[in-house]
Parts: C-alpha cells; sequence; structure tokens
C-alpha cells in the first residue's frame, strides 16, 4: 500500500483537507474495480476536523478513533476506522477513514502496523494523510511514499510548504496553489504573479485551484464537493478532478 500526505506545513488554513477528501473520493472511485475498499483516508489533525465531519455526514464526530488507537487502548487497530459508501447509478464505491479527537503519541512502528493491517486484511492500495501543520523533526518524517504540498497566495505560506515538503522525504509531487484569483495580482510588489512565485520555490509549475466559493457553499451542507458539483459549474472541482487525474499517471499502484 503506498502512502500520500498533503501537506502545507506549519501553516493552516490552506484548504488541504478539502483537497485531500475530494481526492479520496476521487480516486477510490477510480480504482473501484481494483479493490472494495482501495482508498484509506486519515485526518491527523487532533481534535475532529473538516475530514471527518464531510465522511461522517455530521457535526456530532463520536466513538473510537485513531487516538485511542494511538493510546494503546485498541488492541485491533481496524476498530478505530470508519466506512462511507456511495452508490453512482450500478457502481458503489468506498472509503475507509479514521480520524483523532484528541493528541496522542504517534510513533513509527505503530504506524507501519497499522498500514500493514489497512492492506493485508481491506486490500486497501492507498492511505492518504490529511497531516496537522507540521514542522522540522516531524515523527511524520521518512513515512510517506508522495507528499503533496499545499499552499496558497501567501509567502509565508509558499515558504512554509517547500520546507516541509523537503522536510517529510518521499516523492514530492506537483505542488498545488489553491485559492487563486486571477485577478489579485502581485506581480508590482514581488516581480511576479502566485504561480511564478510557487514555481521559483518548488522548481515546476504548480497545479492552480482557483478560488470557488461553490466549494465553500457544499461544506458549509455537509457535502463532498466533487459528488455535489459538477466540473462545468464549478472551476474549483473541475481542477480538483484534473488533480486527480494526474496522479492517477503518478503513482505507483
Amino acid at each position: 500500500m503506498k502512502t500520500l500526505a498533503f501537506s502545507s506545513g506549519v501553516k493552516g488554513g490552506t484548504g488541504k483537507t478539502t483537497l485531500a477528501v475530494n481526492i479520496a473520493v476521487a480516486l477510490a472511485y477510480a480504482y473501484r474495480n481494483k479493490s472494495k475498499y482501495p482508498v484509506v483516508l486519515i485526518d491527523l489533525t487532533p481534535s475532529p476536523g473538516t475530514a471527518s465531519m464531510l465522511l461522517m455526514g455530521s457535526r456530532e464526530v463520536k466513538g473510537m478513533n485513531l487516538s485511542d488507537y494511538l493510546d494503546g487502548r485498541l488492541i485491533d487497530p481496524l476498530q478505530a476506522f470508519y466506512l462511507r459508501r456511495w452508490q453512482i447509478q450500478s457502481d458503489e464505491f468506498n472509503v475507509v477513514f479514521s480520524f483523532m479527537t484528541r493528541p496522542a503519541p504517534f510513533f513509527r512502528k505503530p504506524f507501519e502496523a497499522l498500514t500493514k493491517q489497512l492492506e493485508q486484511r481491506l486490500g486497501s492500495m492507498l492511505l492518504i494523510i490529511d497531516s496537522p501543520p507540521l514542522g522540522r523533526g516531524s515523527p511524520l518524517q521518512g513515512l510517506f511514499d508522495y507528499v503533496v504540498p499545499v499552499t496558497v497566495p501567501d509567502i509565508s505560506s509558499v515558504a512554509a510548504a517547500a520546507e516541509v515538503s523537503a522536510e517529510l522525504g518521499g516523492r514530492r509531487l506537483k505542488p498545488i496553489l489553491n485559492m487563486y484569483m486571477k485577478e489579485a495580482k502581485v506581480s508590482g510588489i514581488y516581480g511576479g504573479d502566485w504561480p511564478d512565485i510557487v514555481r521559483d520555490a518548488f522548481g515546476e509549475e504548480p497545479h492552480v485551484v482557483p478560488y470557488d466559493p461553490l466549494l465553500g457553499l457544499a461544506r458549509q451542507a455537509l457535502e463532498i464537493e466533487v459528488l455535489k458539483l459538477r466540473p462545468e459549474e464549478s472551476p474549483g472541482v473541475s481542477s480538483l478532478l484534473s488533480y486527480a487525474r494526474y496522479l492517477l499517471t503518478q503513482l505507483s499502484i
């Protein structure tokens, strides 16, 4: 099983949870014929966040979770996981997920045991991590096969994402410039627009996800955007699906 982390470094508010959840759903649909439970999503934010609420379909998030496993309260790690199932016409597909409700110690050995169980017992192919704010010396360093840096139009955000992507290890994939507003140009200040700034920081062109108010409206209703909005009506969803297609060409699954 491969591991893929979405990370913004020490910065929050970059929209990486929205990206992680939507990409997980899109890839679960794409891999539906390869495994019954192809994609697992873990939200490592140490409190119930957007990912758990979206996948639970409720603002009330309760029950056993990853915090209990990391604290040693669960013998079977799969007791910490939940299943969300969708049906599109005759196609059924699933996302397995877990979350944290409180801080818990994070060590390499329990994490590796967890991924082994998911692969052996569920046949899962990809573990997507919505990582919390991370700095230097993170316990997650070296645990991921792939890292997707996520940044927004902010100099400190770009710097933080670039720094952590170099620290985490694994293969860095195309960075995402999220919530970009083409009209808000900054070339007069920085000598280039935001895609240029991100390109210079990472050494490659970013994938640009435009600011799209429809994404926020869907999230307020606890709807997963790629399942609720059509690409023709939502430039944000169109861009998210484009990045999912890019990942299908990059992940060795």
